[in-house]
C-alpha cells in the first residue's frame, strides 16, 4: 500500500500541473485591434407613409407587368429594396 501511494501521489500531482500548464497556454487576445470595416452609408429614414407609396408603386408595376407569385415577390423585394419603381 506504502508504494501505491509512494507512486500515486507524483503520478496526480504531475497531471495536475501538466493540466495547469495547458490551460494557461491559450492564445492572448490581439493587442493590436481589428481594422475597422468601411461603413456603409446611411439610408435616410423614411415614414410608414412613404413606405406604404413604395409598396404601392411597386405592386403596380408588377401588376402592370403580369407578375405573380414566386416572381412577384422578387419583384416586389427588390423594387422596394431600390425606393421603388424606376
Amino acid at each position: 500500500m506504502k508504494i501505491l501511494k509512494s507512486l500515486l501521489v507524483p503520478a496526480v500531482a504531475a497531471l495536475v500541473l501538466s493540466a495547469g500548464a495547458a490551460y494557461a497556454q491559450t492564445t492572448p487576445a490581439p493587442a493590436t485591434p481589428a481594422p475597422a470595416m468601411k461603413a456603409k452609408p446611411a439610408k435616410p429614414a423614411m415614414s410608414a407613409d412613404q413606405k406604404a407609396a413604395i409598396s404601392k408603386a411597386c405592386s403596380a408595376a408588377a401588376d402592370k407587368q403580369g407578375l405573380h407569385g414566386k416572381d412577384r415577390k422578387k419583384f416586389r423585394e427588390s423594387c422596394k429594396s431600390h425606393g421603388g419603381p424606376a
